[in-house]
């Protein structure tokens, strides 16, 4: 508008047309004072001028779940003015109703609200905000832009869904047996009564329940505190794989399948993170909130751009376990191999049992379209296939079972896995 004043102006002083010299006047002074009117009625425009706050927005939320998220804004400015404001959210956020946008007249101290939910397509946290305001005059002649904070963490958590490793039924047979209910014997915990035969300690005789004729003995529950502890690698190499079904989300997904069952069974589950570090270690628990806590940290594992080492995690632990523990690796075995060997003897001696799930590296990649493309990537992933293969038979030679996974995930392993458990507790 101003450019097109301007030129009708330089026309009117060439034609002296008194008519194009009206017409600019008019142009340039609309345009001047439009934009005058503006910085007037936005002056303070900035994070200053507006009280903006988070509503009771969800914090937590299962993956293909729906979240609220809603934020409310005050103005403090001394006129009304045309606004846009919008909600800054990551693309993996779907929106599935209302809007994260809003545009409208926005008089003074008038309150406005976007709410809006979301549906989370994968697992992890995601940070909402901040919401950005941009005013502009009627005409589009001017604008002015702040961004106020309204942090917000949303965590999607993963559900897993009740099969295989939710109920022990469908367990292979354990080596040992298998019965539904707890193990029952010389314990604490009161069981139930049954009839009396000639093989039951007399002490364990429930007068009080017994009649003429038939008598009653107590059964009593076993004591278990035998632990599972899954160790969860997020070093460089579980990066391997395309898209969100790479090697660390399989092992995360088996982590969801291994702590439902620890808490169907009530066992005591514990969860540790690591690379070439410690990055989180929940100590072997149960009970709602222990397993909200796991939910969390299996939803925030991310890959770091590190070597991981077992060996270290097992010299970490050696300490710490206060019971027979069985140990769940989910690991790319980096590392040095004696050193691995090392760390693990100790636990052995002590009681404790162990089972590595390793990636299959050239599964977790789907096929290429051509046949040269194919080649390189074999010729890409054989250096760390074959370090795998010789790791995974390093620890096979030491007894320590290896399982490979792929993109079709490592349950299957698990159920055997979890059979051994229940066979130890049957029998213990």
């Amino acid at each position: 508008m101003l450019a097109a004043g301007l030129v009708v102006l330089g026309l009117a002083f060439y034609t002296l047309s008194l008519v194009l010299f009206v017409l600019a006047t008019f142009v340039l002074a609309f345009v001047a004072a439009e934009v005058f009117q503006f910085a007037y009625a936005t002056r303070g425009f900035g994070p200053r001028a507006f009280t903006a706050r988070r509503l009771e927005c969800s914090s937590f939320v299962p993956v293909n779940g729906t979240a609220l998220l809603a934020v409310r804004l005050e103005p403090h400015l001394r006129s009304g003015v045309y606004a846009e404001v919008f909600d800054a959210h990551p693309d993996r956020l779907a929106i599935v109703d209302g809007s994260p946008r809003l545009l409208t007249w926005w008089a003074p101290g008038a309150e406005k609200t976007i709410s809006y939910l979301v549906r989370p397509s994968v697992r992890g946290r995601f940070e909402i905000g901040p919401t950005v305001v941009v005013a502009h005059d009627t005409f589009g002649f001017a604008f002015q832009e702040t961004a106020l904070s309204t942090p917000w963490t949303l965590e999607a958590i993963p559900q897993y869904p009740s099969v295989r490793l939710r109920r022990p039924e469908r367990f292979p047979t354990p080596t040992f047996g298998q019965s539904p209910h707890p193990a029952r014997g010389a314990g604490m915990d009161f069981h139930s009564l049954r009839e009396y035969v000639s093989t039951d300690d007399p002490r364990r005789i429930a007068w009080t329940r017994s009649g003429k004729g038939t008598m009653f003995v107590r059964e009593f529950q076993r004591e278990n505190q035998e632990e599972v502890v899954l160790l969860l690698d997020i070093g460089r190499t579980m990066a391997a794989g395309a898209g969100t079904a790479d090697t660390l989300d399989q092992a995360v997904t088996a982590a969801g399948f291994a702590a439902r069952y620890a808490a169907d069974e009530d066992i005591r589950f514990g969860l540790l993170l690591f690379s070439d570090r410690i990055v989180r270690h929940l100590v072997p628990g149960r009970g709602p909130e222990h397993e909200f806590e796991v939910a969390r940290a299996l939803a925030g594992a991310e890959v770091e751009p590190r070597e991981s080492s077992l060996a270290s995690v097992l010299e970490y632990l050696g300490p710490r376990l206060a019971f027979p523990a069985h140990l769940v690796a989910f690991t790319a075995l980096e590392g040095d191999p004696e050193a691995l060997a090392r760390a693990w003897g100790p636990l052995l001696r002590a009681g404790h049992h162990l089972n590595v799930f390793a990636p299959d590296l050239r599964a977790m990649y789907p096929p290429l379209s051509t046949s040269s493309a194919q080649r390189a990537l074999d010729l890409l992933l054989r250096p760390e296939v074959e370090r795998l293969d010789r790791q995974s038979d390093r620890l096979r030679a030491l007894g320590v079972p290896v399982t490979r996974y792929g993109p079709s995930g490592a349950t299957e392993g698990l159920n055997l896995v979890f059979a051994q458990v229940r066979g130890r507790r049957v029998a213990g």
